[in-house]
């Protein structure tokens, strides 16, 4: 029985470090790409109006919608299943094939409509020319599954950084010709491009054209509530760009996108991570729930830690950071992103709760919680955007989101079998460490700073940073040392990594 107790910790103790190590190396590799685009946004921004990021988010909006009906959450059942996927691949490449010529089919027939319905016929050819990208990622190798599988992080990171790189890049070339919107969406089409010939290049499987009813079924059982929760997921992360195309002008939408994108930063690069590392991770314990909550735990610590400090960062920062980076023609966009970073942490808690209920086989709660969020957003978002504007749909994103969070927490405590104080006290920890650290950087702005710089900039951040860390280590203190710990098995594992290349 002591055998027993001590191989299970071993276990949970393995797992852990798996996942931690490999979505923290993950995240650094991450953290470089993101610079990267952010850099190429600052570009981008400087080039380009805000009413070209308008009508590029107008396109946008139909490409992902048309992407979200594509995706039947075959992807998710196949990193869900235990046994070997590769009789399943031919069929569920088929049928990817087939509805993505189908809605490319469409966008080329309704982008009149389309545009017309955001009063934005210039839409139309823009609408049109992204319907290639819709065949192009149609026809993507079925193979790259397996690195989300796999965990395969360093492939991951890859295969993304360079269809990025080319999307951005290009859109900075045309947009130094064009200077208009068409270098965004020709940009967009390139990474698309680029991705297809990596799928090729960084997987030897080759797909085929070919259906098996019976494989396809079984997929469909368990991905028919991936598919209803991206659904969800769409209204949840587009509506509020919906009503501002809808009720307020186009350029209002290119100022509330740009304040997404840099205040998101901290959910999009954890969320990612999560669902890169996290649900295979857990898929492979689901029958096991003590590991399966003890490697989630650790996951919570982490997550917290990491984005209560960006997104304190990014609110300290975002008035000198616009101004100097973006120009002043964009500062309508901080009070929007000091409203946001508040989503922005909630959201990147919730995306490490999802993969669980889809690991264990409930992804319906998913979808049902998603509902709830997107009917309170309904409620919401309509009267805050007609009375405050863009402030007031983001105070809509935060307000639906705050609402369904402890929600969410009480369904998935008693779904791992944890305690209440168990789950909140790293968030509250974390919350407390970034509060009293954005706090400091804030009193020493107001009595130092009188001008904003590029290097006053840099300095509060340095300073935060580590302010932060002297607060998270004191906090440690009263969390028993769990930040150390799992700091300590990632050097560890780095040092095990290096020690067999050498060998």
């Amino acid at each position: 029985m002591q055998k027993d107790t001590v191989g299970v910790l071993c276990a949970q103790e393995s797992m852990s470090r798996k996942v931690v190590h490999g979505g923290l190396l993950l995240l650094l590799l991450r953290i470089t790409g993101h610079l990267f685009r952010l850099l190429c946004i600052i570009v981008l921004a400087r080039l380009l109006s805000p009413q070209d990021f308008g009508f590029f988010g107008i396109v946008m909006l139909v490409f992902y919608f048309l992407e979200t009906f594509s995706k039947l959450g075959f992807n998710e059942a196949l990193i869900q299943k235990k046994n070997d996927i590769a009789p399943y691949l031919n069929s569920t490449w088929t049928i990817q094939i087939i509805k993505c010529l189908f809605f490319a089919a469409l966008l080329l027939i309704f982008a009149p409509m389309i545009a017309g319905f955001f009063r934005v016929k210039e839409a139309a050819p823009l609408i049109r020319v992204l319907s290639l990208s819709v065949f192009l990622r149609g026809i993507a190798n079925i193979g790259i599954i397996y690195f989300y599988k796999e965990l395969e992080f360093y492939k991951q990171f890859l295969f993304e950084f360079v269809k990025t790189s080319a999307y951005l890049l290009t859109a900075i070339v045309l947009a130094f010709f064009f200077r208009n919107v068409w270098a965004l969406v020709i940009g967009f089409l390139a990474g698309d491009l680029a991705g297809l010939i990596l799928s090729y290049t960084l997987h030897s499987y080759r797909p085929k054209f070919r259906f098996d009813p019976k494989k396809s079924k079984e997929l469909i059982k368990f991905g028919k509530w991936i598919f209803a929760s991206g659904i969800l997921a769409y209204l949840l992360t587009q509506m509020d760009n919906i009503f501002i195309g809808k009720m307020l002008a186009i350029s209002m939408l290119g100022f509330y996108q740009i304040a997404y994108r840099i205040s998101d930063i901290s959910n999009a690069e954890i969320n990612n991570i999560i669902s890169y590392v996290a649900f295979p991770a857990y898929s492979k314990i689901q029958d096991d729930i003590v590991r399966l909550k003890s490697v989630y735990i650790t996951i919570l610590y982490t997550t917290v830690f990491l984005s209560f400090p960006i997104a304190a960062l990014i609110f300290v920062l975002a008035g000198d950071f616009t101004m100097i980076f973006l120009g002043k023609n964009w500062m309508a966009i901080v009070p929007v992103m000091r409203v946001l970073v508040f989503y922005s942490v909630m959201a990147s808690i919730i995306s490490s709760m999802t993969p669980v209920f889809c690991s264990i086989g409930k992804p319906k709660v998913v979808a049902r919680l998603q509902a709830a969020q997107v009917i309170l957003l309904l409620i919401f978002i309509y009267p805050l955007t007609r009375f405050y504007g863009i402030a007031g749909t983001a105070a809509a994103v935060v307000s639906a989101s705050a609402a369904m969070f402890f929600i969410r927490t009480g369904i998935l405590i008693k779904a791992i079998g944890s305690y209440k104080w168990q789950f909140y006290k790293p968030i509250v920890a974390a919350f407390l460490t970034a509060f009293l650290s954005a706090a400091f950087v804030f009193l020493i702005k107001f009595m130092l700073i009188k001008h904003a710089s590029v290097y006053t900039v840099i300095l509060q951040g340095v300073l935060f940073c580590i302010i932060f860390v002297i607060f998270s280590c004191v906090a440690d203190m009263f969390l028993g040392n769990k930040l150390l710990f799992i700091t300590r098995e990632v050097f560890n594992s780095i040092k095990r990594r290096e020690y067999h290349k050498t060998e």
